[in-house]
């Protein structure tokens, strides 16, 4: 196989074997060896999406029966290209690009929940401050390596971000989560709790931000979040990179994020209430 990023070649190209398709090839009829080869392409192709980060640009295909030659090359999108992408609703079901560390932008929150779930006082309103309560500082995987303590329903999605918050925001108290309509939930089949699937779109997240805001700061670097001015829900965007965004909850005070990771150096959407 033949698969290249940048245009370095990241596998054996000329053959296919059992170490990558799981098929021996080498001796079938020919046009066996092409059928197998074409029934391969989709497994080899989702082996190698996770080196494509921006997405794939171009998949190609080359053979000769005659020689048994074979290869597949994979072309993925620079972080440039990515721009030209049609967004896409369903962003939950697609890897999010790395984040970068930005010198002196808020740092990963890593407490320990108090405990699983709050006990709303009658009368009392949920303060986005309470998701310090119950969050996990294991969530902090963007990949969802831990989705047996970061979601009532243990599911995961390769996009976490609005998923794992919004689970630690139902468990703080805010429950008008599970009723809102607008809002796309959690659509795993075998969800452990299928009365109270979480929403999962970023970007329905902050529609809810919006919604509930008092204050609010749009279209903002990371640094112009006034520090110490409580805490903000904060949804971060670049267009160009992953039309989907992603969600955090921000301690200006402690200048702490709570969420699976952050991406300050995209534009940032602050809200208070």
């Amino acid at each position: 196989m033949g698969v290249s990023k940048s245009g370095r070649s990241l596998g054996t190209k000329g053959k296919l074997n059992k170490h990558n398709t799981g098929k021996e090839v080498q001796g079938e009829p020919e046009m066996q060896q092409l059928g197998s080869f074409v029934s391969s392409i989709p497994e080899l192709i989702a082996q190698q999406t996770a080196l494509f980060p921006f997405g794939i640009k171009e998949v190609s295909i080359s053979f000769n029966v005659k020689g048994v030659s074979l290869s597949l090359s994979v072309q993925g999108l620079t972080r440039g290209e990515s721009s030209s992408r049609q967004p896409r609703e369903d962003s939950e079901n697609f890897t999010p690009p790395p984040s970068l560390i930005v010198e002196g932008s808020p740092v990963p929150a890593l407490t320990k929940a108090e405990s699983y779930e709050l006990e709303m006082k009658p009368g009392l309103a949920p303060q986005l401050s309470d998701i310090s309560k119950v969050w996990n500082g294991a969530c902090r995987d963007c990949g969802g390596g831990y989705p047996l303590t970061c979601c009532k329903g243990k599911q995961k999605y390769k996009d976490n971000c609005a998923h794992f918050l919004s689970d630690a925001l139902i468990r703080c108290g805010f429950s008008e989560l599970l009723t809102d309509g607008t809002l796309y939930r959690c659509d795993q089949k075998d969800c452990e709790c299928p009365n109270e699937r979480r929403p999962i779109r970023a970007r329905e997240m902050w529609g809810w931000f919006k919604r509930k805001a008092v204050r609010k700061h749009e279209k903002v670097r990371w640094n112009d979040i006034p520090r110490n001015s409580g805490w903000w829900a904060v949804f971060q965007l670049k267009e160009s990179e992953y039309w989907g965004g992603h969600v955090i909850i921000l301690d200006s005070g402690a200048w702490e994020y709570y969420g699976t990771c952050s991406y300050p150096d995209w534009d940032q959407y602050a809200y208070q209430w």
